[in-house]
């Protein structure tokens, strides 16, 4: 009988003891899993980077674009791009269409061999990064970063510039008579969208002209309405 109740104890004792363990393992297994579960998340965002649609990926290495040769390291369109953690990642380039609005230029118009008509002219320039592959396979994306000091960051000042030189430059030779959209488009659409394109930019076109100077309203009217719709066919991007 003794021997009865003491094998009878031992397993109770075993019971208790499995109880325990089964408990313990149940209560530190719904600890981990929280902590797996975020760790898998953290690897899982640490490896992967979304590129959102309208946009392009520009690879870097130790948060570089280019090399130590200044070569781009490649590119990724849209979607779930993997990457190493702390070595390389994704700079994400937005390829929508952006507007930069250019300081007031005062521009004189001749009326005739003597007499100016001078106007004001205030406008915005629209523009996108142009969403293609150049001759050596690099991304158009990559123009800021090779010769841009700021990068992607400094394309509106460029833009800014380059345009209102151009107007600077070439809007004066117009003499008011002959303004119209043909002859502004030659004058100043024509060599700012050259000149930006080496940038990686597209000029699509500029919008809200205002001009000042009551002596040539007539000729600030047409200029504004040529202005507004100076936008070129995709064939022309």
């Amino acid at each position: 009988m003794n021997e009865l109740a003491t094998y009878a104890q031992i397993h109770a004792a075993e019971a208790m003891l499995g109880l325990d363990v089964a408990e313990s393992a149940s209560t530190a297994w719904k600890f981990l899993v929280p902590i797996i579960l975020g760790t898998g998340a953290l690897v899982a965002r640490a490896t992967f980077k979304q590129i959102d649609a309208n946009h392009v990926g520009l690879r870097t290495h130790h948060g570089k674009v280019l090399n130590k040769h200044g070569q781009p390291y490649g590119f990724v369109g849209p979607g779930f791009n993997t990457r190493i953690p702390f070595v390389s990642d994704f700079k994400s380039i937005d390829l929508r269409e952006r507007t930069t609005q250019l300081k007031d230029i005062p521009v004189d118009f001749p009326t005739s061999r003597e007499s100016c008509a001078q106007k004001i002219l205030s406008l915005s320039a629209i523009w996108r990064v142009l969403d293609a592959v150049d001759e050596n396979g690099y991304h158009y994306a990559y123009r800021p970063f090779i010769k841009v000091a700021e990068g992607e960051k400094g394309l509106p000042g460029v833009v800014a510039s380059i345009v209102e030189e151009a107007i600077s430059c070439y809007a004066p030779l117009i003499p008011v008579n002959e303004v119209n959209r043909n002859t502004l488009y030659e004058a100043v659409f024509d060599p700012s969208r050259q000149e930006l394109q080496e940038y990686g930019v597209v000029l699509n076109g500029f919008r809200q002209s205002v001009y000042a100077d009551s002596q040539a309203q007539r000729a600030g009217d047409i200029i504004a309405g040529a202005l507004s719709s100076l936008r070129p066919t995709d064939s022309q991007n």
